[in-house]
C-alpha cells in the first residue's frame, strides 16, 4: 500500500511541475500533455520494478518466472 502511494504522489508530483511548465511557456495543449507525462512517469516506475524485482531481487526473479 506504502509503494502505490508513493506512486501516486510521485506521479501527481511530476505533473504538477510539468503543467507548471507548460502554462508558463504558453502552450495551448497543456492538459494532454500534463495528462500524459503522469501516465509515462507510472509507465516508467513500474517498468523499472519490474526489472528489479527480475534481477536484483534476493530470489533472483525466480518467482516472476515460475
Amino acid at each position: 500500500a506504502l509503494v502505490f502511494v508513493m506512486l501516486v504522489v510521485t506521479c501527481a508530483e511530476v505533473s504538477i511541475v510539468l503543467c507548471y511548465l507548460h502554462l508558463c511557456s504558453e502552450d495551448y495543449r497543456w492538459w494532454w500533455r500534463s495528462f500524459m507525462t503522469s501516465g509515462s512517469t507510472a509507465f516508467y516506475i513500474f517498468a523499472y520494478s519490474l526489472v528489479h524485482y527480475a534481477y536484483r531481487a534476493p530470489t533472483g526473479g525466480q518467482g516472476m518466472l515460475a
